[in-house]
């Protein structure tokens, strides 16, 4: 079973909702797949809750991991909602627990989402042309686009807003962040990027997997209060690998 980030703006995301409407219903139906966004209100505002709309009307399992609010986890319908009180370090926490993601527009917070994704070394797909009018991306895309070379000046600006959105005052989340969303490890994990313009939004999922997804999720360690998260993930996670598991 593979974990497919869909992440984008949390607010009316205009746009990129139906089109994180469609890819929630294409992944859904993928018996391969569930997926994974920073939402726990399926059918909601934003590219967030408009990607679990299908897995929650279809009866699909999928995962939502929240920012702010009591350390928890609950279900929805099939679905499993982890709830976190780290703020925008959730988003480190995303990375962790898929194995690629597809990237519509967002603002700050989704880049630092991509950003953790892509340093841990998972396949990323960028969709949408307002990604060529971010600074901060333009180099990674250029490179992509036409084997532009790329240097560490490059990822700079990427992996500072990364860096500044993902800082907090708890030591043993900080610690895995500093570790793993580095600038070496943006540089060393451009080959897993890709891009596409929004005409060709449909083709997503498809180059997702034509990168190739190795099961690579993982809880990261968070410390004796996320203990009861990190057993609900690991069960929900394998059980859908049992007989009959829809």
């Amino acid at each position: 079973m593979k974990i497919v980030g869909v992440f984008g703006g949390t607010k009316d995301g205009g746009d990129a909702e139906p089109l994180a409407l469609r890819l929630g219903g294409e992944i859904a139906d993928d018996a391969q797949y569930l997926v994974l966004t920073g939402g726990d209100n399926p059918g909601g505002k934003g590219v967030k809750n408009k990607a679990l709309s299908a897995p929650y009307t279809r009866e699909r399992k999928w995962i939502g991991v929240t920012q702010r609010g009591a350390i928890g986890h609950e279900r929805k319908g099939k679905g499993l909602v982890l709830h976190t009180d780290l703020g925008d370090r959730r988003n480190y926490v995303e990375a962790r627990l898929v194995d690629g993601a597809i990237v519509l527009p967002g603002s700050a917070g989704t880049l630092s989402e991509a950003a953790a994704t892509l340093c841990l070394g998972k396949p990323i797909v960028f969709v949408g042309d307002r990604w060529l009018k971010d600074a901060s991306l333009a180099p990674l895309l250029a490179h992509v686009e036409g084997d532009v070379p790329l240097s560490a000046e490059d990822v700079r600006d990427w992996s500072r807003g990364a860096l500044e959105k993902l800082r907090g005052d708890d030591a043993p989340v900080d610690a895995l962040i500093a570790r793993d969303v580095t600038m070496v490890a943006l540089l060393r994990n451009v080959a897993r990027l890709r891009y596409l313009p929004t005409a060709e939004n449909e083709r997503a999922f498809a180059v997702l997997r034509e990168m190739g997804l190795a099961t690579t999720h993982s809880f990261p360690e968070l410390g004796e209060a996320y203990g009861p998260q990190k057993i609900a993930f690991e069960e929900y996670v394998s059980a859908l690998t049992a007989p009959g598991a829809v």
